[in-house]
């Protein structure tokens, strides 16, 4: 049975809570993915994609220190699906009315692709909030509607369990249990 592990990058905003489509981790963010790859650091891991935004590639890098002989695939399908700075999740929500079943499905796709392109069990993709939070809803078979009732934490573990292309279960969502106690914000206090 395969299971993939999809890990939202660490923290990338500045001080004042801006992140550009190419932010690096900050010294928050850095923490944030030496815990996660704490975490994983005896766990088998067989295969690795990561989006190509210098964020995720960041937190990729610190994660793959534990595992050597793995080398990471980077891919453009798995970048962050929303770059729209907006006001307030009202003015989001109705932005992504208009948008949310073609990024749906090309998230869906994209990872459709990655899973009969990958062959090994323990599959870690480096992506996006926005993305995993498609993904999760596409899954569930939620709407638009629950978007904004989940939260996707920095260096986050979400973990899917693929019975079959068209069968998945999600087995952990969120669990950022590796980052307590530490800062949450731009620096690392």
């Amino acid at each position: 049975m395969k299971k993939v592990f999809l890990i939202r990058h660490g923290n990338a905003y500045d001080e004042s809570w801006r992140e550009g489509p190419e932010s690096a981790l900050n010294e928050s963010g850095m923490k944030h993915a030496e815990a996660l790859a704490e975490r994983f650091k005896d766990f088998r891991v067989d295969e690795v994609f990561c989006s190509t935004m210098e964020r995720s590639k960041n937190t990729c890098k610190i994660f793959l220190k534990y595992h050597s002989d793995v080398k990471a695939e980077y891919r453009d399908d798995v970048r962050e699906v929303l770059d729209e700075a907006f006001a307030s999740d009202h003015e989001k929500l109705e932005h992504l009315k208009g948008i949310f079943d073609p990024i749906c499905s090309q998230v869906c796709d994209s990872f459709k692709r990655i899973l009969s392109e990958s062959k090994g069990e323990n599959v870690f993709i480096f992506t996006h909030g926005h993305w995993i939070r498609f993904l999760v809803l596409k899954i569930l078979e939620g709407s638009i509607d629950g978007f904004f009732n989940m939260n996707v934490d920095f260096a986050s573990v979400t973990m899917v369990e693929v019975k079959s292309p068209d069968k998945m279960v999600l087995h952990l969502f969120n669990d950022a249990s590796h980052t307590k106690g530490l800062p949450y914000g731009c620096c690392a206090w």
